[in-house]
């Protein structure tokens, strides 16, 4: 073939279970070195469990360690959580997942995990308890950090590689190393025993198999959570606004950034922790409950008006940019039930806002944020994302306002949130009307200005949400740490 083999080169692998000596049929090509059993190729182990387990710890464990040192080196604790997040968490045992059987791999995943674990006890400054750490474990869109398990998740990752490769190349998956074994894995971990069954995996991905993953944590999570907790997970995993505040770029120019007390407060809130000391209020005399509801519901210091005032003008802004002709609680002459006396008088409203170019009638938009702890609330938000938020807004503010802006010619739109950031159905679709005109005037895309008001409405309600809490029971001066 005219071919001539450069030995320098080249290399023999030979799997085989004599442990010492080259093969005779080898001594015609002098030079070329003979690997024997353990060997690596683009980055990945092959061989025994023990090389395998030694090259993940060497390649994946020592750069997730480093990175999450580095991490932590970062003063500000938003930027800490970021990067721990972005670059050290899950991403990092992605690549190994693939391509190693979660059999060798998932012990020193388990090990990454602890470091993720370490890493946030030291930017979140407490010790997440089982079930705090299980919802931050889980993903943004179910109530968690997004930091994932690089261990829960690995035979997902690792199936998905096998069934792609197999489908490309026409092999049996069963075949592949511990393939029945990572099927076993995922039904368990799944809780669906008869996934798989007759070998029907078809247009099964990695994400459709982690989302599962996922949805048993979730349920778990809620199974072994009180009511409050189960009402306070479930405004977390609203979509949307909710998490928008962890996945935004902590930035002070785009409007995302925290103090560092602020995050660490808001860190606290999100899974549950305790943030408040039990005594009366500073504020209003009433007695704090340590998860901080009484705080973030008292009326007293104006922290209801700045929060509401704050998330209005954020609107108010993008209603501009969308060259909506927003007017800012614009007086509106309606009539109002006087409910102590029972009659109807004539009363100026002010909405929060007004938009006078809809492409039809103008629409006013009225703000509130309300508590899906409230006892009014709680056991139906402790069974449906954003059941508060709707609630408040079908009983209280269009029932209140509707009909009278309506005699007038005028639309009516709640935006009512809950404290985690779950909205309404109507504050949802004005986010994507808005977001839609400001994506046609500045020639970008809808979704990039949808998370951008996501992010800044998030962000805004997590810091006085914060602030809140700290006016009434402000961390402890650093003498007395």
């Amino acid at each position: 073939m005219g071919l001539f083999v450069n030995a320098k080169k080249c290399e023999l692998i030979r799997h085989s279970p004599v442990a010492d000596g080259s093969p005779a049929d080898l001594q015609s090509l002098p030079g070329v070195p003979v690997i024997m059993d353990n060997w690596t190729i683009l980055g990945s182990p092959i061989g025994s469990s023990e090389f395998c387990r030694a090259f993940i710890e060497k390649t994946v464990f020592q750069k997730v360690d480093e990175a999450a040192s580095l991490g932590l080196s970062l003063e500000d604790p938003q930027l800490a959580f970021h990067v721990v997040r972005k670059c050290v968490s899950y991403c990092q045992g992605v690549y190994i997942s693939r391509t190693c059987s979660p059999r060798h791999s998932r012990e020193v995943l388990g090990a990454c995990d602890k470091v993720v674990f370490n890493a946030f006890e030291k930017i979140a400054c407490f010790t997440p308890t089982p079930l705090q750490w299980q919802q931050a474990s889980l993903s943004t869109s179910r109530g968690g950090f997004g930091l994932r398990s690089s261990a829960a998740h690995a035979s997902a990752a690792y199936f998905a590689s096998v069934k792609a490769c197999a489908e490309a190349d026409e092999w049996d998956p069963h075949s592949a190393e511990d393939f029945d074994f990572v099927i076993c894995d995922i039904r368990s971990s799944t809780d669906r025993p008869h996934w798989g069954r007759n070998d029907s995996f078809s247009e099964v991905s990695q994400h459709d198999i982690s989302v599962a993953i996922d949805d048993r944590q979730f349920h778990l999570l809620l199974s072994a959570s009180s009511k409050q907790d189960c009402a306070r997970i479930y405004s977390c995993a609203s979509q949307g606004v909710a998490p928008a505040w962890l996945t935004a770029v902590p930035s002070a120019y785009l409007g995302n950034a925290f103090t560092p007390a602020c995050f660490i407060t808001a860190l606290k809130m999100w899974v549950g922790a305790p943030v408040c000391s039990e005594g009366p209020c500073p504020r209003c005399g009433k007695p704090m409950d340590i998860g901080g509801y009484h705080a973030l519901t008292c009326k007293s210091y104006h922290t209801w008006t700045r929060r509401h005032d704050t998330l209005r003008d954020i609107f108010y802004y993008f209603c501009q940019m969308g060259r909506l002709l927003p007017k800012r609680e614009p007086l509106i002459p309606t009539e109002q039930l006087d409910h102590n006396t029972g009659t109807v008088r004539d009363t100026n409203t002010r909405s929060d806002i007004l938009l006078l170019s809809t492409g039809s009638r103008p629409c006013a938009i009225d703000f509130a944020v309300t508590s899906p702890l409230q006892p009014l609330y709680v056991n139906g938000a402790a069974k449906e994302t954003g059941y508060a938020a709707e609630r408040y807004a079908e009983e209280v503010k269009e029932t209140k306002y509707a009909s009278e802006f309506a005699k007038l010619g005028i639309d009516f739109k709640p935006m009512v949130l809950e404290t985690f950031g779950a909205v309404c159905i109507k504050g949802k679709e004005l986010i994507k009307f808005v977001a839609r005109s400001v994506a046609s005037c500045r020639n970008i895309s809808v979704g990039t200005v949808t998370q951008r008001m996501n992010a800044q409405l998030s962000c805004c309600l997590m810091r006085y949400n914060a602030h809140a809490i700290m006016e009434r029971d402000p961390p402890p001066a650093m003498a007395d740490r």
